[in-house]
Formats: structure tokens, sequence, C-alpha cells
């Protein structure tokens, strides 16, 4: 029987570029993938569109499937997780004295969603900028009816401190 000449042919992102070894398991092929990475596959991977890439589809396949939004590692994902952690969580270190057990609630759309969040909120504006509720009693919420503008903000840690709780308030 006659082996197929495979060279210059593509199959997926791979272009044969020549005839690489016989093996027990099938001839092998020298292939570029349209990345510009070598890679070996056997004839049969190719034909069969198992192998169609040196690996970069599929790497590309699995960061769209798992990126929603593109900011898992953001500072603006990390305050939002840190706000819901601190209002719904009892084990959270700031639960007891400042947050969820004193009243302090999330928003059901920013629990639910960063995108809300970061829709809301926008970009962080430097890196010293942190999360910051208006009305120190009052939820964390973007525009909602209670709070026309919402009742969160980027502030500077300076605006942090003119807008914190007084003594006074400490007690109750």
């Amino acid at each position: 029987m006659r082996a197929f000449d495979l060279t210059d042919r593509t199959f997926g992102r791979l272009r044969v570029l020549a005839f690489a070894e016989s093996t027990p398991h099938g001839r092998v092929w020298k292939c570029r993938c349209s990345c510009g990475t070598i890679r070996y596959a056997k004839a049969a991977d190719l034909a069969s569109g198992r192998t169609q890439s040196c690996g970069c589809l599929r790497r590309e396949l699995v960061a769209a499937k798992n990126t929603t939004h593109g900011l898992t590692y953001s500072a603006e994902y990390r305050s939002w997780s840190h706000i819901i952690d601190r209002c719904t969580n009892p084990r959270s270190p700031d639960y007891k004295k400042w947050y969820g057990a004193r009243g302090i609630t999330i928003s059901r759309n920013w629990r639910q969603s960063f995108a809300a969040f970061y829709r809301d909120m926008g970009p962080r504006p430097s890196p010293r900028h942190s999360i910051d509720r208006i009305d120190n009693n009052g939820p964390y919420t973007g525009p909602c009816a209670r709070y026309p503008n919402g009742n969160c903000r980027w502030a500077t840690p300076r605006e942090q401190r003119l807008n914190q709780r007084r003594p006074s308030e400490l007690a109750s």
C-alpha cells in the first residue's frame, strides 16, 4: 500500500512541512503551526482532526471558556470579593465589629455579579484608591432608589479618613 504525501497540506492550524519518520504507530510528519511553533504529528491524527494545532488552539478555547470579564486578578475584583466576604461571612475578621453583624450589606445585583459592580464603579483610578461607602451606615450599592448616585466611590486614604465613623459611633 502506498502512503500519501502530506507535504504542503494544511490540517487545522498545522501546515505539513516534511515527512519525519515511520513508527510502529504510524507515519509522523513535521508541521508548522500558524503561531510559528514546530510540532510533530501522526498522519492519522492530522487526518482525523484529533491534532489541529501545536496546543495553542486548546489554550485559546479553554481561556475563552473560562473568561467572563477578564478581570479576575484585578484590584477591582479583589475589592468586590472582599466586600462580599466582610458583609456575609461570619468567619471574616471584620464581619463582627465593622460590617455584616453591624448590618452592612451588599446589594443583590452586586453580590451576584462582578460585572454589575464593575459597570457601576468603573476602574480604580489609581493604586492608592480603595472602595469607600459614602454613608458609613449604608450598604455597598450602586445607583438605586435610596442612593440615586450609589453609596460607593473609589477614595484615597485621606478621603477614607475624613469619612470614617467617629469614636461616639464606634460604641454602637
